[in-house]
């Protein structure tokens, strides 16, 4: 019989549609430059590329990405599928009929037991019903992920990665589906246990599957694949513990100031690292007369060069130690009483505690500190857990303040809740602590989660990267976006996360589109949770990404007033319609936002800036950015502002470092342009 020629477009439609859905399915593995892999379908959009498997779809710059390759471990090509292990703790009871609304985030989440069910507490967007219990259980397990399965009168499936789930559990309920005398059941067992990530598991299974007759060459083949894996996980373990012995980022301090320093002789040297120490100290103890009679020792020594007294306060991380007495430390409290003077007259009484988690074991140079923000009503050691097994691993220091400085108020967009991040790490080092200053990263969750999204994108100057989890970023965000491209941003979020995933969404790809180094990783039928298993792959993010304290190119945006510096310039507009609270809403501004776009030519010594709504500005100079001992030129919207030498002021140096303590981002010299046309 012939089939009618509509009937035959249509089958042919429905065959394209199946080679196409086969194709889109494959699995394919994604090496990025920083050394993360992810795996699973890929999609490009734009300048993003973007990775879905059943667990986390994670989006990144397609300008990330190393290598794209076939993934010989795909879970979903018929080899790696192992349907005889899916049910391995059996059909779970009927589910209920009531969905679970999957806005609803878990208070308290219990753990797993011996029959795979888990219990968990959710706080429900329902006002007349804010909490439910609801028990879940292994509903099907496959090496990547785990299906969990709300029982009645419940009804809700979640998928969470297979290491959420101890592996004793699992094993002891695979080992039943592979009787001794079973060659392929013990064989496909050691393939479970090496996509799984168990490598020792592995070995013994495939050890009896050989005994039990398997054939050689797919033991043999097995084998060579578990070594493969072996041998990477050995190499991340090495660069671990190349994190532990340190010291991060190379000789300090750079350029200029490290041949100034050079060229002390030792009495010198030794001198002028006294008199540092000694201000550093007077700092520390918050004593405004030791700090007076310390500079004024600095400015006694007239044998070391502007240059090389920038040089030796640079070098300060190199010699710290850690203070606190180590462990967990001791509540240490943060003053609020240096507010800036052009956001309000008001100041808050209340002191900020923060604690400070160290790597048991500290070896000499600097290290790399997380601030990390807990969510609202949390203490501040709610925070330090998301990281804790970082701080042993990788040698880094973490510090949790007490960021939720108006309790109940939820997340405000100050420069209070920002100072308790940025006079966190100024208190560290000024007590000595041995903090790496481009390598400062701002985390937190929830409450959190908004204010290090906002901290990291406002203050791409002070940090290294923000990782906000469960937050998003809104009343500055489309003003503040473009700062991605000097600060990277790491989100992560759960798919049903009140409407904060569409947003982050929307806020990557822009990122992304406009050059941003962003990523952002949704995990899939999940809500408002921790996402510890996303912890791995930061840290890795982590460790490539640097603050560059100098950049040669930079664009920003200054909504509020506390944002009026960034970096080597600040800027200044009609100081009479400033408000004396910060503007949520940029349409509601009294001034037009100021921007700056600007650049540094180091090999011609010119700075070219060019601004938008700015009346005057100062740029902050320094031979980090270009040579002082030659002229230097500033154009500012296209004139010549500025052509000639600058001289270096130790007042200047000494000015900024009191202020910021930052030891890898100092100005000796700062240029006054006024009168631009708005």
């Amino acid at each position: 019989m012939t089939r009618p020629p509509r009937a035959i477009a249509a089958a042919a439609a429905t065959v394209a549609l199946v080679v196409a859905a086969s194709v889109a399915a494959r699995a394919d593995v994604v090496h990025l430059k920083d050394g993360r892999v992810l795996r699973g379908e890929v999609s490009k959009k734009g300048k993003a590329t973007i990775v879905t498997n059943p667990v986390v779809t994670t989006t990144v710059p397609t300008a990330s990405i190393d290598r794209t390759e076939p993934d010989p471990d795909d879970p979903a090509a018929e080899a790696n599928r192992l349907d005889r292990f899916a049910k391995a703790f059996g059909e779970p009871p009927p589910a209920g009929g009531e969905k679970v609304d999957e806005r609803a985030w878990p208070a308290r989440t219990g753990r797993i037991d011996g029959d795979g069910r888990l219990r968990r507490t959710l706080n429900y967007p329902d006002p007349k019903r804010p909490t439910i219990t609801v028990d879940y259980a292994i509903a099907e397990v496959r090496p990547d992920r785990v299906y969990l399965e709300a029982l009645a009168p419940w009804k809700h499936r979640v998928p969470i990665p297979i290491r959420m789930v101890p592996e004793r559990l699992l094993r002891e309920r695979l080992e039943r589906l592979a009787p001794a005398d079973d060659a392929t059941a013990l064989l496909e067992l050691g393939r479970f246990y090496r996509l799984a990530g168990w490598r020792d598991a592995a070995a013994d299974a495939l050890a009896r599957a050989e005994r039990a007759g398997a054939a050689a060459d797919a033991v043999a083949a097995e084998r060579a694949r578990l070594d493969a894996r072996a041998a990477r996980r050995a190499a991340l373990a090495k660069e671990a513990e190349a994190d532990r012995a340190g010291p991060f980022g190379g000789p300090r301090p750079r350029g200029a100031a490290a041949k100034a320093v050079a060229a002390l002789d030792e009495a010198t040297r030794t001198a002028g690292r006294a008199a540092v120490d000694r201000l550093l100290a007077a700092l520390g103890a918050a004593d405004a007369g030791a700090i007076a009679e310390a500079r004024e020792a600095i400015g006694g020594i007239t044998d070391i060069s502007v240059l090389a007294w920038e040089g030796l306060i640079h070098e300060l991380p190199d010699r710290g130690k850690k203070v606190d007495g180590g462990g967990r430390g001791k509540l240490r409290r943060v003053g609020l009483a240096e507010r800036r003077p052009d956001v309000s007259a008001e100041t808050l009484a209340r002191p900020v505690e923060y604690i400070v988690r160290w790597p048991r074991e500290l070896p000499a140079g600097r290290r790399p500190l997380i601030v990390g923000l807990h969510g609202q009503g949390g203490p501040p050691s709610a925070a330090l857990g998301y990281f804790s097994g970082v701080a042993d691993r990788h040698g880094f220091v973490i510090a949790a303040p007490e960021f939720d400085v108006l309790p109940g108020e939820g997340y405000n967009h100050t420069w209070d809740e920002h100072r308790t991040a940025i006079l966190t790490v100024r208190d560290l080092v000024r007590r000595g602590a041995p903090i790496d200053p481009d390598r400062v990263y701002v985390t937190g969750h929830s409450l959190g989660g908004h204010g290090s999204f906002d901290m990291a994108l406002s203050h791409p100057d002070r940090f290294a990267g923000g990782m906000p989890f469960i937050g998003t970023h809104f009343a500055f965000g489309s003003k503040y976006r473009v700062h991605a491209g000097l600060v990277p941003i790491y989100v992560t979020d759960g798919e049903h996360d009140y409407d904060w995933p569409e947003k982050n969404r929307a806020a990557v790809a822009d990122m992304i589109k406009l050059g941003g180094d962003a990523t952002y990783a949704e995990y899939a039928g999940r809500g408002h949770e921790g996402f510890t298993e996303e912890t791995p792959s930061i840290v890795t993010w982590m460790r490539a990404r640097r603050r560059d304290p100098y950049p040669e190119s930079m664009e920003w945006n200054a909504a509020r007033p506390t944002d009026f510096q960034r970096y080597w310039v600040r800027v200044d507009v009609d100081a009479g319609r400033l408000p004396g609270a910060p503007v949520l809403n940029p349409k509601d501004h009294l001034w037009k936002i100021p921007n700056v776009k600007a650049k540094v030519a180091r090999a011609r010594n010119v700075i070219d800036i060019r601004t938008k709504n700015v009346r005057a500005l100062t740029v902050l100079l320094s031979d980090g950015l270009c040579d002082l001992d030659e002229r230097v030129t500033i154009k500012v919207n296209g004139k010549t502002r500025h052509k000639t030498t600058v001289e270096r002021s130790l007042a200047t140096l000494l000015d900024d470092f009191c202020e910021r303590a930052d030891c890898g981002q100092t100005f000796t010299a700062t240029v006054s342009v006024e009168g631009l046309k708005k």
